[in-house]
């Protein structure tokens, strides 16, 4: 197994990092944007598509337009891409354990700060979840409980985010990213048929019926990347699992959520990840797109209720000076940007001071 040391050595700068993954925080800023508008402005696309004066043209770029931001889902769907992609990338370097404690500092903090704001200030007494619910909640485990959604139902991905992290772990712990990599890739498609074939997760009336096994197997297609990039799997091989990976989430979507069967979230999804993936070398960061990219997360998290709430504030204050959606996008995006600076980046530091902890000074790098 390659050290620590080595790995410590041969680790790109930064700058070849951001040139590296450039291409990621441009599909970040494309996945919240497209899951914002679709959730709190796709109306404003609908009129204009709708309207019989509108030109050609313009109608023709609304109706693209509505189906890139239809309900959020092609967002999502390229959420769960970029994850797969960098979950496979962060594990052939970090252990199991220290892998899962980045992951639960990455998310927990933040996540747990939205629900108990949401819990506190957007629901009145009568409305709010019982203790038993909300802890489900913030522990991502409402699969088992069958337990309602928090975020006015953002959480539904976190939960998926949860069962796969723990699956890719358990893939590094028992050698497939290091002393079996040539087997990875049949690892991955046994995960995908696992995932697919066992009883549908969740099975609750009180959340869409099998939604984490529908989307829960697109998350290997951002990993299948990741690994044909990277030369450790074979172009068959890719397209053999980006395949598998479809046809399951395509007969699951028909047999779970037919209300869905009709859209075209991973198709589109898929598309807008390739042409990304494919010019990565010409994405350039800068430092505007990585503060939006960085946006991402909170901007999930907050977007569908606390927008809600600041246009309920603001509306009997009849400012008519900006348009109300406006100002309660403005207000979101100041929420955003704090929460970013003030709760999840020092939750990220927190988790690597405690994995420094925990280390061994010979362990440690330098």
């Amino acid at each position: 197994m390659t050290s620590v040391h080595h790995i410590c050595a041969t680790r790109p700068t930064t700058s070849e990092r951001i040139t590296r993954f450039a291409f990621l925080d441009y599909l970040r800023i494309f996945a919240f944007s497209s899951v914002l508008f679709g959730h709190k402005f796709f109306h404003y696309l609908e009129i204009i598509y709708k309207d019989p004066d509108t030109h050609a043209t313009v109608k023709l770029f609304s109706h693209l337009l509505m189906h890139l931001t239809f309900s959020g889902g092609v967002g999502v769907v390229v959420f769960f891409l970029v994850s797969g992609y960098i979950i496979a990338h962060v594990l052939q370097t970090d252990e199991p354990g220290e892998f899962l404690l980045k992951r639960l500092f990455r998310i927990y903090p933040l996540y747990v700060v939205a629900v108990m704001l949401e819990y506190l200030i957007s629901l009145d007494a009568s409305q709010r979840p019982s203790l038993a619910t909300l802890l489900a909640q913030l522990l991502l485990i409402g699969d088992i409980f069958g337990t309602p959604y928090s975020l006015n139902g953002a959480e539904w991905t976190l939960r998926i985010e949860v069962v796969f992290y723990i699956v890719m772990a358990c893939l590094r712990a028992t050698g497939f990213m290091t002393r079996f990599k040539r087997s990875l890739p049949w690892a991955l498609a046994a995960c995908v048929l696992l995932w697919a074939s066992i009883a549908p997760i969740p099975d609750s009336k009180s959340t869409y019926l099998g939604y984490t096994s529908t989307y829960g197997v697109l998350l290997f297609i951002g990993s299948a990347f990741y690994l044909y990039e990277h030369s450790r799997m074979s172009l068959i091989l890719f397209f053999g699992l980006v395949i598998l990976a479809l046809f399951h989430h395509y007969r699951l979507t028909v047999i779970y959520l037919p209300n869905w069967k009709e859209l075209h979230f991973a198709a589109i999804a898929l598309t807008v990840f390739t042409i990304c993936w494919w010019f990565r070398e010409y994405l350039t960061s800068s430092i505007w797109v990585k503060k939006l990219s960085d946006l991402t997360f909170s901007v999930y998290l907050f977007h569908h209720w606390i927008f809600d709430y600041f246009w309920k504030l603001l509306k009997p204050l009849n400012f008519t000076l900006i348009h109300l959606n406006l100002q309660a996008l403005i207000l979101l995006m100041l929420v955003c940007y704090a929460a970013v600076h003030c709760i999840e980046k020092p939750g990220i530091r927190l988790g690597k001071a405690i994995l420094n902890r925990l280390k061994s000074p010979t362990d440690a790098c330098a």
